[in-house]
């Protein structure tokens, strides 16, 4: 069978019609379809890098976030112990000075306590004593020493201040004035006129006495006149001494 240029002819001619064929009818549609594709893909793939950049921002802005929370955290915890520690501080502070004013009240109390058992022991140590004292007093006391206590009181009136004696005129206490002249024991007439002549003497001018016997007294004289008030006993004397004390 020899070559045929005409059936070489008509194949080519079939297949440049083919070829058109398919280049109109199936070449361009998907052609379009494929460029529809790829946009579509290179869409996606645009919108997927958008995501991943939109993730990795997010994921940035919460790692900074993250990062901020735990320093916010720290200076938080940091500030918390400070003002914990001040506090504790201020407790500490507050307690020992507690401690210290109850220590400081515990002493008062107890100083209080112990100067008024001190008080109470002196006390009664005193009125034991005055008790003692004006026992043995009482079984010494007698006329002799009650002599012996109006001389004392005779001689001490010179003692006396004068304005003492002026406060007994200006009350009223003149000639016409009677006076209380107490002693333990009774006085016999001439030392009732030594007496009477020693406070005249003191006075002024004559002066009228109520002489008085009061035992109490154990040992010794009283004299009142006015506002005057004088004594030399025993009784005035330890009293005096006890209430001193």
């Amino acid at each position: 069978m020899g070559f045929n240029p005409w059936t070489f002819l008509l194949e080519v001619i079939n297949f440049l019609i083919l070829v058109w064929i398919l280049g109109r009818f199936l070449y361009r549609p998907v052609a379009a379809v494929i460029e529809e594709r790829r946009r579509a893909i290179a869409s996606s793939l645009n919108e997927a890098a958008a995501q991943v950049a939109r993730s990795e921002a997010l994921e940035r802005q919460y790692a900074e976030r993250l990062s901020a929370w735990e320093q916010e955290k720290r200076l938080a915890r940091e500030q918390w112990l400070a003002d914990l520690n001040v506090e504790k501080t201020r407790l500490m502070d507050a307690f020992r000075q507690g401690l210290e004013a109850e220590r400081q009240q515990a002493d008062i109390l107890a100083q209080r306590r112990l100067s008024a058992q001190q008080s109470d022991l002196e006390q009664q140590s005193l009125e034991l004593g005055g008790r003692f004292a004006a026992r043995l007093l009482e079984r010494v006391a007698g006329p002799e020493l009650e002599a012996r206590l109006l001389d004392l009181f005779i001689d001490d009136l010179s003692q006396v201040p004068e304005e003492r004696w002026e406060a007994v005129t200006a009350q009223g206490g003149d000639g016409g004035g009677r006076a209380r002249l107490m002693s333990a024991f009774p006085l016999g007439e001439q030392q009732r006129a030594d007496l009477q002549q020693a406070l005249s003497a003191q006075l002024g001018h004559p002066i009228a006495c109520d002489f008085i016997t009061d035992p109490g007294l154990i040992a010794g004289l009283r004299f009142e006149l006015g506002p005057l008030l004088l004594h030399a006993n025993l009784h005035d004397e330890l009293e005096f001494f006890r209430l001193a004390e």
